[in-house]
């Protein structure tokens, strides 16, 4: 019987194999990390409506360029509610933005703070509204 092997694909860039397995011959996507698990929406009050109530991380792109990685607690504040404040004006910097996308997640504050360095490991700065806050 032949050697069998589990490939997961989690986004267009992505693709793992199971424990100790390697991917299948042909497959030469690129073996890099998903960002954030989620499309891009437009940063509008319809779409934000949209978004979940719970706690995770999302993200701000100006066109093209991802600007900020934000993250929202519980507790009353909640991924939406985020946006909402943003979408109001909560902050000069990210006003500009035209998309977003989220994650719901179990530590906010962990896979904010690993997404951040993910983006600073790859571009040698951080998003720029996060570089402002910092």
């Amino acid at each position: 019987m032949p050697a069998t092997c589990s490939v997961s694909v989690t986004g267009p860039d992505e693709i793992t194999a199971g424990a100790g397995q390697q991917p299948r011959a042909g497959l030469n996507f690129p073996l890099e990390k998903m960002p954030i698990a989620s499309p891009r929406y437009a940063f509008n009050a319809v779409m934000v409506s949209g978004a979940p109530p719970d706690p995770g991380v999302f993200a701000l792109w100006e066109h093209d360029e991802l600007i900020y990685y934000g993250r929202a607690l519980g507790e009353g504040t909640t991924i939406q509610s985020r946006l909402q404040d943003y979408l109001a004006g909560g902050d000069p910097c990210a006003a500009r933005a035209t998309h977003y996308g989220w994650e719901i997640a179990g530590n906010p504050r962990g896979r904010e703070a690993e997404l951040l360095r993910e983006y600073e490991r790859k571009h040698g700065r951080l998003p720029r509204c996060n570089a402002k806050a910092a």
